[in-house]
């Protein structure tokens, strides 16, 4: 890492007042070094829970993109009852398979909808826990008191060129308040809108962006972008243009050629995915209906034989079915920790 992205990452810090917990900080510094000593050292069972839990507050959302690894699955009837309540939220906190201090991220769908929203993050803020929300946007002028009181810790925005205009205002009013990311998912349609999404960010005075590959789901005719020696000048040229006014992270380019390349995903040991049920997912890329075991017990969720099975087979170099083309299978440390 750079010195200068050191700094903006310990400007960041400040931001989100790390310093008022000295001691719970501590713990979630601790927190995340075990984990990644469990990583080096290819442990299959887990002593400690993840410290990156996010919860799936709803499948419900108000946009729909044809990109999105849940197009099939949002707003069906089949996940209607997917939607967190603040009780249900409590008793998860409180139960094994949950880890007592780390980061918490707030997830959908659009988690906005969820009636139960400022509830839950209250509840998460009281427990110290850090926190952040992924959110398309669409509901922060309605809410825009509400955010500013809430001393979320981070919020990630969804970039869609059709609807940052409109919210344009309220981001840069919210940015005061909350450190932004600001997040792009690219293809093969949207390689120029990259240096208007990075002035974009630069105007709503990002704290950091996020520039992801698009996956492919079978569904939208966009295509990953594959790695080559003009996206590799082009993420050269924007990076030194870009990065002094933000943390600039890319997700990286699909490997050509993955015969020689190492599975090196850490998703399966730092973070764990909840949803309404209490149930678990490895990853944020694996549709809805392949959550499963319970929260509540670390032997059905965190280590459960699905979870060992995952975890074996990233430490085998081998790629699970459901990570097959997935960008971060390969990346050295995936940057979706939004």
């Amino acid at each position: 890492m750079k010195i200068a992205t050191a700094i903006q990452y310990f400007k960041l810090a400040l931001r989100m007042k790390v310093y008022r917990h000295p001691f719970t900080n501590f713990r979630i510094g601790l927190h995340f070094l075990l984990i990644r000593i469990n990583i080096l050292l290819k442990t299959k069972k887990l002593t400690i829970s993840p410290p990156n839990i996010v919860f799936s507050l709803t499948s419900r959302c108000n946009k729909t993109c044809d990109f999105c690894h849940y197009i099939t699955e949002l707003n069906s009837p089949e996940h209607k009852e997917d939607e967190l309540s603040y009780d249900s939220f409590v008793e998860i906190l409180d139960s094994e398979g949950c880890p007592s201090v780390g980061r918490i991220c707030l997830y959908g769908g659009e988690p906005l909808l969820n009636k139960d929203f400022f509830k839950i993050l209250a509840e998460a803020k009281k427990r110290k826990f850090l926190t952040s929300i992924v959110t398309n946007g669409l509901l922060i002028t309605k809410y825009k008191s509400e955010l500013q009181e809430s001393n979320l810790d981070l919020m990630t925005v969804s970039y869609y060129p059709e609807d940052v205009e409109k919210i344009k205002p309220s981001l840069v009013n919210i940015s005061k308040y909350i450190p932004i990311n600001l997040s792009y998912v690219v293809s093969n349609n949207r390689i120029d809108e990259i240096e208007k999404f990075l002035i974009y960010a630069r105007d709503i005075n990002a704290a950091m962006v996020t520039i992801e590959n698009l996956r492919e789901n079978g569904i939208t005719s966009e295509e990953s972008l594959k790695e080559n020696e003009q996206l590799k000048s082009q993420r050269v040229h924007l990076t030194e243009n870009y990065s002094k006014h933000f943390i600039l992270r890319w997700s990286g380019f699909n490997k050509i050629d993955t015969v020689n390349l190492k599975t090196s995903c850490v998703d399966f040991w730092d973070t764990i995915f909840v949803n309404a049920k209490g149930q678990i997912s490895p990853c944020c890329q694996y549709p809805l209906n392949s959550y499963f075991g319970d929260i509540k017990k670390k032997s059905s969720s965190v280590n459960s034989l699905e979870m060992l099975k995952l975890r074996d087979q990233i430490s085998s170099n081998q790629a699970p079915k459901n990570c097959e083309g997935c960008h971060y299978l390969y990346a050295k440390d995936p940057l979706y920790k939004s």
